[in-house]
């Protein structure tokens, strides 16, 4: 093998030792997290149309113990949850401390399910929910739940070729719904509607991180350093709370003895 080719070797590797060093540096954080319950992790994960959620979410299920990890996906609310407060059925699925939830959309599923419905003639109604759940992210990372949001962004050409390739398999053709075929035919009016939620819904507390969904390897690496961070953020943070709830006891002063008490 010449040296060209060994360099050719060397790079192709670089990705795949930094993909194994990430999943094991992620399963030693859930393993301190579970040891140190000192907050709970929810991550959001939007995107357009075959851009990947769902691989990388099956991915992160491998890379993770599962007992430990969660995975939410909703669907049009039922008879009790209409009946009670929209963010409902999402307060009930939130992670515990020393867990980490995965959501497929979550509380932002109903924006863009209004979105989608050409509720665009209503802004007032949008900027009340885009409100609220920049309310609802700012009350729980106060409450130490914290939240990664990540779009996960692909072309229109890429969402047709791959749309085609899993509607012409018979294992996968099942994945391909309406809602994507609509959404890829409208391509341009959703990308506007995704762009004006993470504009309506970036916080301090909880910003949007956008990935391009095409390349699978460098998706998955871009996810898995953000979950990394996020979890070491979220162990100091965790440090410092503790700190100030618990500061460190002063030594008691010694008694004065007679030769040194004044006279």
């Amino acid at each position: 093998m010449n040296a060209r080719a060994a360099a050719q070797d060397k790079q192709a590797d670089r990705p795949e030792r930094r993909l194994s060093e990430l999943r094991n540096a992620l399963l030693d954080a859930q393993t301190r997290l579970r040891r140190e319950p000192g907050f709970s992790l929810a991550v959001m994960f939007l995107g357009m149309p075959a851009a990947g959620r769902s691989e990388v979410i099956n991915e992160l299920l491998e890379w993770f113990d599962p007992k430990y990890l969660s995975v939410h996906a909703f669907g049009a609310p039922d008879r009790d949850e209409r009946r009670r407060p929209r963010m409902y059925r999402y307060w009930r699925s939130l992670p515990a401390r020393g867990r980490i939830a995965l959501y497929f959309g979550g509380w932002y599923a109903d924006y863009f399910e209004s979105a989608m419905r050409g509720e665009k003639a209503k802004p007032r109604r949008m900027q009340r929910m885009a409100q609220q759940i920049v309310q609802l992210e700012t009350m729980l990372v106060a409450d130490r739940v914290r939240v990664l949001k990540v779009f996960l962004s692909a072309d229109v050409k890429t969402q047709r070729k791959r749309l085609a390739q899993q509607a012409a398999q018979r294992l996968t053709r099942w994945r391909v719904t309406p809602d994507d075929l609509w959404m890829v035919k409208h391509s341009a009016y959703v990308s506007r509607v995704a762009q004006r939620c993470m504009d309506e819904t970036t916080h301090p507390a909880a910003r949007w991180h956008v990935i391009e969904g095409a390349r699978e390897r460098e998706r998955m690496l871009e996810v898995g350093q953000l979950l990394r961070n996020e979890l070491d953020a979220g162990f100091a943070d965790a440090e410092r709370q503790e700190a100030l709830q618990w500061p460190q006891e002063q030594p008691e002063a010694a008694p004065a003895t007679p030769e040194s008490a004044p006279s």
